[in-house]
């Protein structure tokens, strides 16, 4: 132990016991602490300052947050705890570096296109995950959800199903007249028939494909298209049918 150091301790003692001018040491410490506060307050003003600058800068002009000098590594210290990232990140982002994580997204992206690509473009995230893992690809489904709509793609979702047949409970039963017999030949050609209906889907609605084909030359002989599925739908591929057989018969 050194003389000073017994003198100051001498000198503190009785600054605190008022027998001598001073600062005692519970107001050397919170003359301390707001000394501390007050260079964080002037930081904090500097960034705001910067952050100022940086918003308010016109279009195409270039504006940096930090400025060069010696507080600049305390004032980038501040920036960061205040927008909660780290150090390292603030240098990785004005570096231009890329991190792992955005190369390791870049490359799912890839993979993610190619895996589509293969599916002509019909898988959607659940479906590109599955392939992506069944490959010894790690990642997450959400992960995969978050590239595919980032790069702006998308899977086919199925169309919107149409109900076709309504049955009527109290229509009553027609005979088999033909016993189910549809074979192909030539001289049955135009002695049976069968008929069916067919939906497309088209961007102004669904559109009724009525036919009439006959069961042994496997030919259709009459057909019509209407927007609805009442009576005159079937009446009219049936009356196209009958002109067809009655040019034959000629």
């Amino acid at each position: 132990m050194t003389e000073a150091a017994v003198r100051d301790w001498v000198r503190q003692a009785a600054v605190g016991a008022g027998e001598r001018d001073g600062l005692t040491s519970s107001e050397r410490e919170e003359l301390a602490a707001l000394g501390r506060e007050n260079r964080g307050l002037r930081e904090d003003v500097e960034v705001l300052k910067g952050a100022t600058a940086f918003f308010a800068r016109r279009p195409g002009e270039r504006a940096s947050v930090h400025r060069r000098g010696e507080n600049c590594g305390s004032q980038r210290q501040t920036a960061c705890g205040l927008l909660q990232v780290s150090r390292t990140a603030s240098y990785t982002r004005r570096n231009g570096i890329p991190g792992p994580r955005r190369v390791r997204d870049a490359e799912l992206t890839e993979e993610t296109t190619i895996v589509r690509q293969r599916s002509r473009g019909t898988y959607g995230a659940p479906r590109v995950h599955a392939v992506l893992k069944r490959e010894g690809t790690g990642c997450g489904r959400r992960r995969v959800a978050r590239l595919m709509r980032q790069a702006g793609l998308a899977g086919r979702t199925p169309g919107r199903r149409h109900r076709t047949t309504v049955p009527d409970p109290h229509a009553s039963t027609r005979a088999d007249l033909v016993l189910r017999d549809f074979q192909p030949g030539p001289a049955a050609i135009g002695t049976r028939g069968c008929g069916d209906i067919a939906y497309i889907a088209t961007e102004e609605g669904w559109l009724c494909l009525a036919t009439v084909i006959d069961s042994a030359s496997r030919r259709v002989v009459g057909w019509a298209t209407a927007d609805h599925l009442r009576t005159e739908l079937v009446a009219d591929t049936l009356t196209a049918a009958c002109r067809t057989a009655a040019r034959r018969a000629q």
